[in-house]
């Protein structure tokens, strides 16, 4: 049952990628939506019930495990929650648009994706959904290619969260040269007991860090956000305000702890609650979409510096406001005759 909460966005990616232009508005819209409210009445029933763990053999010695407990639970509530209103307003928002269907593939990619990053019980499976999402994003940031600029912005983000990316990638290669696992369960009953080289372990916490400064687009390698405002504002609020930029504050609690003292379950205080921004619809004869003196992002993440169920650099919790973006030249995405 815990897989099918990413299964469900994942088919509505696939049908409305194959067959959404042969659908009229609103239908690839409301499919979309009641898709991604199915995987969070889901989850939601699923917490209820005291959580859930899917184990399936994948590569030799790295299971295919996916684990909710209350920190993925809660993780899963923001990404479904608030990712289905944001489908909802997006409907009204792309009505009339020509790429309408592929639009709302793309959203239902990335919360099929976000899901597979915070339910991961491993370091492989979590790295699944962290290129995924990467991908997603670049699709919609750059939804309107025609656009040069836009299509500039969205090859800028790809690029440089695969600086992180490769942060990601060497921490897990030490975690796996260090313990023979990347499961994020073994790795915690592993650090109950004396750590094997202190100093290598805090340099894949770094690493592994590193990967959640790209994406969650924290200095030095926030360079990227202000850019990515190009793509429609359901993209924004979805993407720089729910959920992508959470990442990098889910990646590092998903981590073992050192400590039997460590919290296993916290429970994060907002910093600010995510929100749609204030109606910026243009008509569909005129849809231009102006960046001017837009206002800073609501905060990137809930819980401020905490350190749950982490070791190190790996077990920081950050808390980010997105930089302010620069003014942007309003500028028209051609129509559809």
């Amino acid at each position: 049952m815990l897989l099918l909460t990413i299964l469900l966005p994942l088919l509505g990616f696939a049908l409305l990628g194959l067959f959404g232009k042969r659908l009229k508005e609103p239908l690839p819209g409301v499919i979309a939506s009641a898709l991604v409210l199915a995987s969070f009445l889901l989850g939601v029933g699923l917490l209820a019930q005291g959580g859930a763990r899917f184990q399936a053999e994948w590569l030799p010695g790295i299971p295919f495990s996916l684990l909710l407990d209350n920190l993925s639970g809660f993780m899963l509530m923001i990404v479904t929650g608030v990712g289905f209103l944001i489908h909802v307003y997006a409907i009204g928002y792309m009505h009339g648009d020509p790429g309408n269907s592929r639009f709302f593939a793309y959203f239902n990619l990335f919360i099929a994706m976000m899901l597979t990053l915070v339910l991961a019980d491993s370091y492989p499976v979590m790295f699944i959904g962290w290129e995924g999402v990467g991908l997603a994003s670049f699709l919609l940031i750059g939804f309107w290619y025609k656009n040069a600029q836009y299509a500039d912005s969205a090859r800028k983000a790809f690029i440089v969260n695969r600086i992180g990316d490769l942060g990601f990638m060497l921490g897990m290669a030490i975690l796996w040269a260090l313990y023979g696992t990347l499961s994020i369960t073994e790795l915690k009953d592993a650090l109950e007991g004396p750590l094997k080289n202190p100093s290598l372990l805090a340099l894949a916490g770094l690493l592994l860090f590193l990967g959640a400064v790209g994406k969650s687009a924290q200095v030095p390698l926030m360079v990227w956000l202000p850019d990515a405002m190009a793509g429609p504002t359901p993209v924004s609020a979805l993407i720089h305000a729910a959920t992508m930029v959470t990442a990098g504050s889910t990646s590092s609690p998903g981590a073992p702890s050192s400590t039997p003292t460590s919290p296993m379950f916290p429970t994060p205080s907002p910093s600010s609650a995510s929100s749609l921004r204030p109606t910026e619809r243009f008509p569909p004869s005129a849809r231009t979409i102006s960046r001017k003196s837009w206002p800073t992002p609501p905060s990137a993440s809930w819980g401020t510096c905490s350190w749950p169920r982490g070791w190190g650099p790996t077990g920081w919790r950050f808390s980010t406001s997105s930089p302010t973006p620069s003014s942007r030249p309003s500028s028209s995405w051609p129509r559809a005759a």
